[in-house]
């Protein structure tokens, strides 16, 4: 008889602060590859993933287990966290803070492609190589710049634009008034200078 069998509840995957970059207590992982992958990708590109392999998330959405764990484990903007429910079959990647909904959703697919087929390994493979090479593409975490707002510019060089654009528009008004004035100079010297009206 199990002990599922006698009623009594197989125990729970709850968050918990992580020890370790690498956490197999689903014992599926070939813990050296595992190891290999997430120090590379550290290595390359300063991404710290984090990968838990679990039997289930303890009830919690896959989601919602990873920002738990995370926040109990101390991640900041540069980590990433891979977590798998093996026996639910579900898992949720979370990437860097510096990449878009559309970069991390592409690791996600990756990752898919692989957990697919059973391959716990090779997901983390994917994981791996998938964030550094959308981490190269944008010129590494933390040092690309802020995207300009829609239909403007941002930073110094946006400054000096509109520092151009004003002085323009202050001497094109001084221009009009100063023309403005010489005609209004020149219509009433024009006005004296008439002859009287005789009559």
């Amino acid at each position: 008889m199990t002990a599922t069998d006698a009623g009594v509840a197989l125990p729970l995957d709850d968050p918990a602060a992580l020890t370790s970059q690498v956490t197999d207590s689903a014992d599926v992982l070939d813990d050296t590859a595992a190891q290999s992958a997430v120090e590379e990708l550290s290595q390359q590109t300063g991404v710290d993933l984090y990968v838990v392999y679990v039997d289930d998330f303890g009830g919690l959405e896959s989601e919602e287990w990873v920002i738990e764990t995370g926040s109990l484990t101390g991640l900041g903007e540069t980590d990433a966290m891979l977590a798998v429910a093996v026996g639910d079959r579900e898992f949720w990647f979370e990437p860097p803070a510096s990449l878009t909904t559309a970069e991390g959703q592409a690791i996600r697919e990756a990752v898919v492609d692989e957990l697919g087929q059973d391959d716990w390994d090779g997901a983390v493979t994917a994981a791996a190589t998938t964030t550094a090479q959308v981490v190269a593409s944008e010129g590494g975490t933390g040092g690309a710049p802020a995207p300009a707002p829609a239909g403007g510019s941002s930073g110094l060089g946006g400054l000096l634009v509109l520092g151009v654009v004003a002085a323009l528009g202050i001497a094109l008004l001084v221009a009009v008034v100063r023309r403005s004035s010489r005609r209004r100079a020149d219509a009433q010297g024009a006005a004296a200078a008439a002859p009287a009206p005789t009559g």
